[in-house]
């Protein structure tokens, strides 16, 4: 089993070779001018290419040698990996040159410098112009930071940034127009969240703040009776649960059995008593004074 560690690694290598995807191919394309190599070889010097000019912390020559091992382990053929090696060596050796015709496409066509569809990179500029366009696709591209939501049917929040200090856990509140009676911050643990003893004891959810908006609108209050469509696993359940101040009823209903046992976790770790879980609707006649889906009902 991989590391934290490792596996933010793997996560970072994945998700950022499919962000930057239409720029790492130009820039393969820049240096094999008479074919496209096969999908599985570009997907590998794609992988090599993003540790060299996104990720700082591995050396050119190591994004290169592992980038190697793998075809190998894969079962690439020799020419194969010979392939893989000489386009990497020739971006290692050239990472000024590479720098610079990142540069240059993202100013002459920017939608491939950025790794944004075409047809999207128009209607923006249409919308809001050439230089919010730009700005919107660098956020766009920036990987998402981790968001806590304090549970205070546990404790408050001035007990929780206390232990989160003694956990060595950066903090930063966050704040926005949607958030009342609920309070966000974005974190940076020294590990793994899921490892820290405040997570462990049900001190704090982690959640995309964006994710409770579909909360706030629907405005549960105590007493009241909820039904909640495709529930796994569990961040807007257990807001309303919240927010419902543990008093009333929660009708969860999600279809994937891990979906079901991810809720059931969360909601035992959080302290949250009032949810009715499974994977069938709730009987004909039976009322709710509000529902909450995330797919339209038939």
């Amino acid at each position: 089993m991989l590391t934290y560690k490792d596996r933010a690694f793997c996560q970072e290598l994945v998700f950022g070779v499919i962000r930057w995807q239409a720029l790492l191919d130009w820039l393969i394309k820049q240096k094999v001018h008479e074919k496209t190599p096969p999908l599985r070889t570009r997907i590998l010097i794609r992988m090599g290419l993003y540790q060299m000019i996104m990720m700082d912390r591995v050396p050119p020559y190591a994004a290169v040698n592992e980038s190697v091992k793998l075809a190998k382990a894969l079962g690439f053929k020799t020419p194969d990996v010979s392939f893989v090696n000489a386009v990497l060596r020739a971006f290692a050796s050239d990472l000024e040159n590479t720098e610079q015709l990142i540069a240059r496409i993202q100013k002459e066509e920017p939608s491939v410098g950025y790794s944004h569809p075409a047809w999207l990179y128009r209607r923006w500029v249409a919308r809001y112009g050439l230089e919010k366009t730009v700005k919107l696709m660098e956020w766009d591209n920036i990987p998402p930071p981790i968001f806590a939501r304090v549970n205070n049917l546990k404790v408050d929040r001035d007990k929780l940034l206390e232990r989160w200090d003694y956990e060595k856990v950066k903090w930063e509140p966050f704040t926005a127009s949607w958030l009342t009676n609920v309070e966000f911050f974005r974190i940076e643990p020294s590990g793994n969240p899921e490892a820290l003893g405040s997570f462990k004891d049900g001190w704090f959810y982690i959640q995309d703040p964006s994710t409770a908006l579909a909360v706030m609108m629907l405005e549960p209050a105590p007493g009241e009776r909820i039904l909640d469509y495709c529930a796994a696993p569990g961040g807007k359940t257990t807001l309303m649960a919240q927010l419902m101040k543990n008093n009333g009823f929660i009708r969860a209903v999600e279809i994937s059995k891990r979906g079901l046992r991810l809720l059931a976790e969360n909601c035992t770790r959080l302290g949250i008593t009032i949810v009715e879980a499974g994977d069938t609707p709730p009987a004909e006649g039976e009322m709710f004074d509000r529902v909450l889906t995330r797919r339209a009902l038939f």
